[in-house]
């Protein structure tokens, strides 16, 4: 897949916090299905997954336990660009 490919896709990634206590909680990147859409592919990023805890005179502190990649994709020019889980994209079939 290349810059400007179009593209179909049938989940977005939103960010998650399941809170644990007061001083810490796990923040991650959950997967939604949606009714598959055609954008364009702009780029690729890198994400994470892992817990985020408070330390007196430094503030909150997140350490990433899993790493993985993620699809940006854009739907017009009105939207703002999303982040596709790459086993939720295919290239569009024109013709």
């Amino acid at each position: 897949m290349q810059l400007g490919d179009r593209v179909l896709c049938s989940a977005v990634l939103w960010r998650r916090t399941e809170v644990r206590s007061r001083q810490n909680d796990r923040k991650y990147w959950d997967t939604k299905t949606i009714e598959p859409r055609e954008g364009v592919y702009i780029g690729m990023r890198t994400l994470a997954n892992g817990e985020r805890w408070w330390e007196d005179e430094v503030g909150y502190v997140f350490e990433p336990k899993e790493h993985f990649r993620a699809a940006l994709v854009v739907f017009s020019e009105r939207e703002n660009p999303v982040l596709i889980p790459l086993d939720a994209l295919q290239e569009a079939q024109h013709g």
